[in-house]
């Protein structure tokens, strides 16, 4: 883990562990002629999302078709496929920045090609942009589910939940007491606004595609978080800003963070730069908290683990 020592201004950075398809359907579900079933398709928490259909050809299992939106308050849609054995992509919340490659599936793209992927960013070699809230099937053994569409009609159910991390940054003022820290408010008006303008994130050794089944590939994402548009300012001045959506590493490891600060215009704190790991992990937010303070010339870093109250269909209340 590496440092810098900045004099009169502590940054003690907590990390709690905790780079398409066309609108409709590719192609119109099979008339009920007798050979086709009525398939129920029902996904906990795809909101708008889509179903990929991969039929198996021999040996393998290709894409065949795919249903987007029409789904029911309750995340169920009934329709008829025709018959054969099946596995069933569920995802939703992908977009611009986190989509599915093939860009365009062909009925020769095969189960395992097919994978969430962060769009580069053309203006920054090696660099990607943030993901999107992406949502799929877990647990993974659900993907990987073969289903027979024969003579009875078949349910097809999944359970989604965000296949991403969350990168999170908190702003105090505080001191140094043992092996904490503690808080040290504003008085009204004034606030962290007053010190610090933003904060230039880089995060390194995060995934850079994702299915079901895990992550793959390497990745670097950069986002700056202007203090301006913060997620809440607390009673006592502090600051809270959601930084970007990452994919956690392929082999699990760690990523790497790189936090710049800039002073706000005025403010007698000087640019300053701290790197730290924190590990990012599927549904679960990565929360990094920068204190501000004087007089105490050291770097501090302290790791726990910080559930998420953000709530969306799937979940369990929390990011778990």
């Amino acid at each position: 883990m590496n440092y810098r020592i900045i004099t009169g201004f502590v940054l003690a950075a907590a990390a709690f562990a905790a780079c398409s398809e066309r609108e409709g359907d590719a192609s119109p579900s099979p008339a009920p002629d007798g050979t086709s079933t009525r398939v129920e398709l029902l996904g906990e928490g795809i909101g708008n999302g889509t179903v990929y259909a991969f039929r198996r050809q021999d040996d393998r299992f290709l894409f065949d078709t795919l249903f987007r939106a029409g789904w029911n308050p309750q995340g169920s849609r009934s329709v008829r496929m025709r018959r054969g054995d099946y596995r069933f992509l569920f995802a939703s919340g992908e977009g611009e920045n986190l989509s599915l490659t093939p860009a365009s599936l062909t009925r020769a793209t095969t189960w395992e090609e097919a994978a969430f992927a962060l769009r580069a960013d053309d203006a920054a070699a090696g660099v990607c942009f943030p993901a999107d809230e992406l949502f799929l099937q877990f647990p993974a053994a659900d993907a990987e589910r073969i289903y027979t569409v024969g003579s009875s009609n078949v349910s097809v159910s999944a359970r989604l939940t965000r296949a991403v991390s969350q990168i999170g940054v908190t702003l105090k003022r505080g001191y140094r007491d043992g092996a904490g820290y503690v808080e040290v408010p504003y008085t009204a008006p004034h606030s962290v606004l007053d010190e610090i303008e933003r904060v230039d994130l880089t995060v390194s050794g995060a995934g850079r595609s994702v299915r079901p089944d895990g992550y793959a590939g390497t990745a670097a994402v950069s986002a700056s978080l202007a203090t301006a548009d913060y997620t809440e300012l607390t009673e006592q001045g502090f600051v809270r800003l959601d930084g970007p959506f990452i994919l956690p590493a392929a082999d699990g490891a760690p990523v790497a963070l790189t936090l710049a600060v800039t002073p706000a215009a005025g403010s007698a704190l000087q640019p300053v730069e701290v790197t730290l790991e924190g590990l990012a992990e599927r549904n679960k937010r990565l929360d990094v908290t920068l204190w501000i303070t004087s007089g105490y010339p050291v770097v501090g870093v302290e790791i726990r683990t910080m559930p998420i109250g953000q709530e969306q269909n799937g979940d369990e209340g929390i990011w778990e």
